[in-house]
């Protein structure tokens, strides 16, 4: 058996753990058959002044079976120390009673297995062991032999044995269903937490894809209108580049589509940072003014950190087309072992420059830098708008990485 069982599937246990109070009832039921049994049988067999103290040692008996029973039930403690008396004065007070003490023997025998399955410690079970051993020897008069008594005292230890066995398995049987639920709400939880990161992911993504293309399709849109009644050939080629932007759209939500359907590693679908200035390029060609400074190689990144950066910057821009006026000037550089990124423009609205609102984008953009290891902050310096990211780079560290004018 293993604890480690599928997400909602609990180990089998088996039917005699599983309802922990059939054992318990079982040996009560067994100790009220013994009981009426003997009241029956010292009725036909003792009669007279006899009769009286069999009955007497019978109820000791009875008595210890009963208390034990009371005390598995409400796992008292005293209730314990009570029946575990009785259980070891029953045979005694069959000697005593000058009957044959094998009917008070047996109920101490049961009492001392249900005292031990509720929880007593089994070496208690040596005080009526010992006491039904010495009873039985007392009693030899009657026919008993030194045998009989060691089968007595060895039997009673045997099932206080026996039901210290079924309380540890009991617990053991606990523990692994404790322990078992505990690894399946930490499966569910992880299983919530992927799809929750997943989602938040694919979110990003949508956010950043189709908040930038839509951004430059405005763009040129505009430009179009613009250029209608002068330039209708430049009008037809902003058209054209609009209808290019929701072609990139399109495309990036299939995409994102495939990674949903397909298993295994889909990074090839995401652009990355060797894209970054064909991105910004596109940027300049929809009508915003892009001022660049890109290192003169491609930095050391992780794939997802190549990703990000993309990402990072595509929203940059896309803020600045936005909510910005005039050109954006976005820094791309390497910093003691780190990849930054700086993006400046001037804010169209002079109170979001003073008081700039955390949307989607800026929260996208954090969320990335994090995924990866770095930071994001924005200030103003009104009425200037500022992005600074630090992305960590790969363990390998270029010699040779100084910026350039990107032309």
């Amino acid at each position: 058996m293993t604890v480690t069982e599928p997400m909602g599937v609990l180990p089998s246990i088996p039917v005699w753990v599983r309802h922990p109070h059939q054992a318990v009832w079982l040996v009560g039921a067994v100790m009220a058959v013994a009981s009426i049994v003997g009241i029956i049988a010292y009725a036909q067999d003792y009669a007279g002044p006899q009769l009286v103290p069999a009955y007497m040692a019978l109820a000791v008996g009875m008595a210890a079976c009963a208390i034990a029973a009371a005390s598995a039930a409400r796992k008292n403690t005293i209730m314990r120390w009570v029946a575990l008396s009785l259980a070891v004065a029953a045979p005694f007070a069959a000697v005593w009673a000058g009957i044959d003490p094998i009917l008070e023997w047996n109920l101490a025998l049961f009492s001392t297995e249900m005292l031990t399955m509720s929880g007593m410690p089994v070496w208690y079970g040596l005080f009526p062991a010992v006491g039904s051993y010495v009873a039985v020897t007392l009693a030899e008069q009657g026919g008993w032999t030194t045998v009989d008594a060691f089968i007595a005292g060895g039997s009673t230890l045997a099932f206080a044995v026996l039901g210290t066995s079924i309380f540890a398995r009991r617990l053991y049987w606990d523990q692994v269903i404790i322990r078992s639920r505990d690894l399946m709400a930490a499966r569910d939880a992880a299983v919530a937490r992927g799809v929750a990161e997943e989602r938040l992911s694919i979110a990003r993504d949508l956010h950043d894809v189709i908040g930038h293309e839509i951004a430059a399709v405005n763009l040129r849109l505009g430009a179009a209108e613009v250029h209608l009644d002068t330039a209708p050939d430049q009008a037809r080629s902003d058209l054209q580049a609009a209808r290019g932007n929701i072609q990139t759209v399109l495309a990036e939500t299939q995409h994102l589509l495939a990674v949903l359907r397909t298993a295994g590693d889909n990074s090839q679908t995401f652009r990355d940072y060797t894209q970054i200035p064909t991105l910004i390029q596109n940027t300049r060609d929809s009508g915003l003014g892009v001022e660049a400074t890109l290192p003169d190689a491609p930095p050391p990144l992780t794939a997802e950190s190549s990703r990000a950066v993309y990402r990072i910057v595509q929203e940059m821009l896309t803020n600045a087309s936005k909510h910005g006026t005039g050109e954006v000037s976005i820094r791309i550089g390497i910093d003691d072992g780190w990849l930054t990124i700086d993006a400046v423009n001037i804010a169209a609205d002079e109170d979001r420059a003073t008081s700039p609102q955390v949307g989607f984008g800026l929260v996208g953009m954090k969320e990335r830098a994090a995924s990866v290891g770095g930071t994001l902050t924005t200030s103003v310096d009104k009425p200037l708008f500022w992005t600074h990211a630090r992305l960590p780079l790969a363990p390998f560290q270029p010699t040779d990485s100084k910026p350039k004018e990107d032309s």
